[in-house]
């Protein structure tokens, strides 16, 4: 089992609609030239909807994860660039020249493609946008020689709050409302085998706004 089969969390039925896996590829170039063509196909095959055409819920996601990628854009990401450039690449320990892959959730993608633009669909400026279930099927597929070499990954989605990290919220002197529907908010980073970091954040829905109980509730570095 791979790093990356240790950190995703799928459902069963999507690993077993991906397609058959090739044998993993050292060749950076081609690697990328397949990503690109996949993006492209499934932004074709599946548009993303406009920004002003999300339900309320999905909004409020949008919000809140355009401002994470927002900051990722300019800032935490050419951070990490750097960091790899240095810790990894000058080393031998991964390739130079990634792409970028942004995936997660519905408001997520769209979040990047209203921040970044289209070229985001097609991977031309070295970033791509994907739902999670398209980049899993991709990775699945075509294999690096080392995992995370040819490609930085991020991630962003609300996923719902388990009762165990409710319960820590409880433990910290959070209010947690019956009344309201919670969320995680999971994002992260791997801009190398094993370098990175994941934090959630605790949410909660009343229906109308999205409001945060408790920042950086659960992290862990990679």
């Amino acid at each position: 089992m791979g790093f990356f089969d240790l950190f995703r969390r799928k459902a069963p039925e999507a690993a077993a609609a991906a397609s058959p896996a090739a044998p993993p590829t050292r060749d950076r170039a081609a690697w990328q030239d397949r990503l690109c063509a996949h993006a492209r196909e499934r932004h074709a095959a599946r548009p993303m909807p406009a920004r002003g055409t999300l339900d309320p819920l999905q909004d409020a996601m949008l919000n809140v994860e355009g401002g994470f990628l927002t900051t990722w854009l300019r800032q935490y990401g050419p951070q990490m660039l750097g960091e790899r450039r240095v810790s990894l690449e000058s080393l031998g320990g991964a390739s130079a020249q990634p792409i970028v892959v942004i995936h997660g959730d519905l408001p997520a993608v769209v979040a990047v493609l209203h921040i970044a633009g289209d070229h985001a669909k097609t991977g031309e400026k070295k970033l791509v946008a994907l739902l999670d279930e398209d980049y899993d099927a991709f990775i699945r597929a075509n294999p690096e020689a080392r995992e995370f070499d040819f490609h930085i990954s991020s991630w962003s989605r609300f996923i719902p709050a388990a009762p165990a990290l409710l319960d820590q919220a409880r433990a910290l002197g959070r209010e947690i409302d019956p009344a309201h529907t919670h969320y995680n908010h999971v994002n992260g980073t791997l801009w190398g085998p094993q370098h990175g970091l994941e934090v959630e954040n605790l949410w909660s829905w009343d229906g109308a706004r999205m409001h945060l109980i408790e920042e950086a509730i659960g992290h862990r570095r990679f």
